[in-house]
């Protein structure tokens, strides 16, 4: 299990500084449950949620 997760996403609720991710679970699945992944452009990262932004 991977011990430090990163993410450049900082538009996201659990962007931390220095690119690290907040989430306490982090859920990545493919795209279209028909297929295979093959690369990390056919998944997608569940776990997003947009950072609010007064």
């Amino acid at each position: 299990m991977a011990k430090d997760v990163k993410c450049g996403v900082n538009t996201c609720f659990y962007w931390k500084h220095g690119n690290h991710c907040g989430a306490k679970n982090i859920l990545v699945e493919v795209y279209s449950p028909d297929e295979r992944a093959h690369s990390s452009s056919h998944t997608g990262c569940h776990t997003f949620r947009p950072k609010e932004e007064f």
